[in-house]
């Protein structure tokens, strides 16, 4: 494949027509010489509203119309977008096209050679198991495991926009609920200025929890929220406390799904629309809940599930603002069932995460007079190819050993599959996933973003030996991006870049004793390893940036370094 900036080569000659062929060209030649004998700008404007291959295309039609093509930034900003897998973020800002060129080619190149344009230090007060990242913010709360004492505190991260003097943007929220319940987890969406966080309800309430509907800046009621203390799960029978709560949250556009296991007695799996004074919620159905050990949003209509056995569910759901008053809510309903590797005998799965950051879609609110929140990017990836990322354990009963393991797999595979089947591995994993053992400990959630994962590699000195930590310095890693994204691998590597940059298209075999037979995944990708070393404990990434966690010898977080593309 070529680079379309570079490409230079002459027209292709076209094979002299058939006869029928001939006719029909005679009789639309007047209108091809209409439209080529319009305005330079109109011909722009017309090219411009066509799918990006077919501009593709179109410009190899004659001379002229490629002329006009290469002298055009916005007919090229379409075309190369489409190279590098892309869309136009609808929330960005308007500017120029031939600014959004250069911002593109100077974030591609930047992610192909893992150059960061900028690089900024933050030192961090807080330390608490609970946090988030996402649209440019990081949160944490206080507390060293739920439910989680003290405020949260928010930081807005930098961006390629901002100078070198950047001053770091906090706000903190101190009230987070109301008394008598305690605080259990949150997530947030700064494109809709929303922040979402799940409480245990008071003892004297008919429900178990609460779910707070907050402005991500203010900590104020949602303005688009019609209901924002919505009461959850309907107490039945005695009340059984363990004292353990897990929670998932996840957001897409106007969709709140929320996972939670009190440790006792259930496991409740329900979405519901924030944006709607409908208080129906869907519900998964609790047979099919109950060995629920993670779930992940894939679009407003449709979520996955992994249980215990290594299944994974794939579900689709109907909006609950869509429901009538007084109609029966449906729960969502599996269109079908994917299995991953069968362990062997006295291994079992155990700790399964999913990880995936779908695209909203839905229209901005208005711009925030604080400032607050980050600028929306120019272009992100698209939907079709996102990958998904699953992080897991296998536990071995006899001699409680246990080994971790991640498997990327193409999300798309999902939509395409059959209703109501079951796909056994060996017919949908080779080809969609790849798989990688850990080299030091599991990815984090959020170390996927749109096409890519980021991970890290031990550091090697001059004679190829590994660098050790120091007591007064954490151990120097080289940073290493893997891109799944299908548009990349036809691209050659410079003989310059070869001990840094790859395309991996062989397969991966892994025999391990944890899994009844070897296991083949061949989904292809880029890998970019850095040239500059970083320390680090662990990697997070967005669309624009890597975040490097610093901790200390307890684990508490001390600082945290981003890297800006």
């Amino acid at each position: 494949m070529h680079d379309i900036r570079e490409h230079s080569t002459p027209l292709p000659k076209i094979a002299s027509p058939s006869p029928m062929c001939a006719r029909h060209m005679a009789k639309i030649q007047p209108l091809k010489g209409v439209f080529l004998s319009l305005p330079v700008e109109l011909v722009c404007r017309v090219l411009s509203f066509l799918p990006p291959k077919d501009l593709v295309r179109c410009s190899q039609i004659n001379r002229f119309v490629w002329d006009i093509f290469k002298s055009s930034s916005h007919l090229k900003y379409i075309a190369e977008l489409e190279f590098h897998g892309l869309v136009p973020n609808q929330l960005a800002p308007n500017i120029g096209y031939s600014q959004r060129l250069n911002r593109l080619r100077e974030y591609t190149d930047g992610w192909k050679n893992l150059k960061p344009k900028k690089r900024y230090s933050i030192q961090m007060t807080e330390n608490g198991c609970v946090y988030d990242f996402a649209g440019g913010i990081y949160a944490n709360g206080h507390g060293s495991h739920p439910p989680v004492s003290g405020p949260l505190k928010f930081h807005r991260l930098p961006s390629v926009s901002d100078d070198s003097s950047f001053p770091t943007q906090t706000w903190t929220h101190i009230q987070l609920i109301e008394q008598g319940g305690q605080f259990l987890d949150f997530c947030m969406d700064p494109t809709q200025d929303l922040l979402v966080m799940v409480s245990s309800a008071p003892a004297d309430s008919e429900h178990k929890y609460f779910v707070h509907i907050r402005s991500l800046t203010s900590n104020e009621p949602h303005s688009k929220a019609p209901l924002p203390n919505r009461p959850w799960v309907e107490k039945s029978g005695p009340f059984v406390d363990s004292g353990f709560h897990h929670v998932r949250i996840h957001i897409v556009d106007d969709i709140i799904a929320i996972l939670a296991d009190d440790g006792a007695t259930m496991v409740r799996l329900s979405l519901f629309n924030w944006r709607s004074d409908c208080d129906y919620v869907v519900t998964m159905d609790n047979h099919l809940s109950s060995s629920v050990d993670d779930f992940c949003l894939l679009s407003r209509t449709s979520f996955l599930t992994v249980d215990f056995n290594g299944d994974l569910g794939f579900y689709t759901f109907t909006d609950p603002a869509l429901y009538n008053r007084g109609a029966s809510v449906l729960p969502p309903v599996r269109r079908a069932i994917f299995n991953l590797p069968s362990p062997a005998e006295g291994w079992d799965y155990w700790g399964i995460i999913l990880s995936f950051n779908p695209i909203p879609n839905i229209n901005p609110p208005p711009p925030n007079k604080s400032n607050f929140l980050p600028t929306p990017p120019l272009f992100q990836c698209g939907n079709d190819d996102r990958v998904l990322l699953c992080t897991f354990n296998l536990f071995n009963q006899i001699n409680h050993s246990t080994s971790s393991h991640t498997l990327v797999m193409r999300t798309r595979v999902f939509f395409e599959s059959v209703p109501l089947t079951t796909t056994q591995w060996a017919e949908w994993g080779p080809s969609n996933t790849r798989w990688f053992k850990h080299e030091y400990e599991a990815p984090w959630i959020h170390s996927i973003h749109g096409h890519r994962i980021v991970d890290k590699t031990t550091a090697a000195d001059e004679k190829g030996n590994p660098t050790l930590a120091t007591t007064s310095t954490p151990n120097e890693f080289n940073l290493v991006v893997r891109d799944f994204n299908p548009k990349l691998l036809k691209t050659t590597v410079d003989v310059a870049d070869k001990d840094y940059i790859r395309i991996v298209i062989d397969p991966t075999l892994v025999k391990e004793p944890e899994f009844k037979e070897e296991i083949t995944t061949q989904l292809a990708y880029r890998e970019v390893v850095s040239r500059e070393t970083y320390p680090c404990s662990n990697v997070m990434i967005d669309d624009s940036r890597i975040i490097l966690c610093q901790r200390d010898k307890e684990h508490h977080l001390e600082a945290i370094d981003v890297l800006v593309f």
